[in-house]
C-alpha cells in the first residue's frame, strides 16, 4: 500500500552536529502521531556524511531511513495501539495507580517526533543487514516530571523497546 507524503529536511541544523530535523506531511497521518498536520522527524546522519557535506549545505538520507518513513506511515495503526498500551501501563506504574485509561494517558502525553537512526546505530542495537525499517516515536510525558521524554522503538514492523528517549 503506497501512501502519498511530502518530506522536508531542514539543512540548517546539519552543520551543527550529526542530526538534522524535518517533517513529513500526509493526509493519512494519525492525529496522535503528528502535530498540526505534520510529523516532525529527527534524522541521525552518518559521521562521514556530516563531515563531507557540512560546507555544501546538503545531506543524504540512507535508504533505510526512507524505508523507515514509509513503514511508519503504513504502520500507524499498530504504532498507535502499541503507544496506547505501553504508555498507559508506564503511566500507571509511574504514578502507582491500579487503573488508568488511554484517554487519561493522552491528556498528559504529547507527540514530539519520529526518530530515524542511521544504519550504523541500527546495527549497534541488533539490527542486521536484512533490517528493512527502524524508527522510534518520541513523546513528552507530563506524568513523569523526573524524566519527561519516552520513546518506543520499532524494527521491521514490531515494537522492540521502550524507555527514556535519548534525543
Amino acid at each position: 500500500m503506497a501512501i502519498d507524503y511530502r518530506l522536508a529536511i531542514f539543512t540548517r541544523q546539519a552543520a551543527e552536529g550529526t542530526k538534522c530535523d524535518g517533517e513529513i506531511r500526509a493526509a493519512a497521518l494519525d492525529e496522535r502521531l503528528s502535530r498540526s498536520g505534520a510529523t516532525p522527524i529527527v534524522v541521525q546522519l552518518s559521521w562521514p556524511e556530516t563531515q563531507l557535506r557540512r560546507s555544501e549545505g546538503t545531506l543524504t538520507l540512507e535508504a533505510i531511513q526512507v524505508q523507515s518513513i514509509e513503514a511508519f506511515l503504513r504502520e500507524q495503526v499498530m504504532v498507535r495501539k502499541a503507544v496506547e498500551e505501553t504508555m498507559t501501563e508506564a503511566r500507571r506504574s509511574w504514578l502507582r495507580q491500579d487503573r488508568g485509561s488511554a484517554a487519561e494517558m493522552w491528556s498528559e502525553t504529547a507527540f514530539c517526533h519520529l526518530y530515524l537512526p542511521n544504519r550504523e546505530l541500527i546495527a549497534i542495537e541488533g539490527g542486521g543487514p536484512q533490517t528493512t525499517s527502524a524508527y522510534s516515536v518520541v513523546f513528552d510525558v507530563a506524568w513523569d516530571d523526573e524524566h519527561g521524554t519516552r520513546a518506543l522503538k520499532f524494527r521491521d514492523g514490531e515494537q522492540i523497546g521502550f524507555g527514556l528517549a535519548g534525543d
